[in-house]
């Protein structure tokens, strides 16, 4: 990634008096992941926004690895690292082979 695309993810993560959502991460695919601390909720809103534009007939579950889907349902507390996301295509590529 670029400096500037750096800079902007960098800022975008800051928990920030006057922002609602802070970014937690993105995947390897550069979706963006965020969470959004409500008022009077018991637990955190987690949403995505995708690189590229979909539409409702081109939304399936497999576009978010697994990690961030667990993530997303608050199965998991802390979001993927990217050398979890790498390991995990590593290990279906290997039983793709077998």
């Amino acid at each position: 990634m670029g400096f500037v695309r750096n800079a902007y993810l960098m800022w975008k993560s800051f928990r920030l008096p006057w922002r609602s959502d802070v970014l937690k991460g993105l995947d390897l695919d550069g979706n963006l992941y965020f969470e959004r601390h409500v008022r009077g909720a018991s637990r955190t809103r987690r949403h995505v926004v995708y690189k590229k534009y979909l539409t409702v007939s081109e939304y399936s579950d497999d576009i978010i690895p697994v990690q961030w889907q667990a993530w997303m349902r608050h199965t998991r507390e802390q979001p993927p690292t990217a050398q979890e996301l790498i390991q995990d295509i590593q290990r279906r590529e290997r039983l793709a082979e077998n």
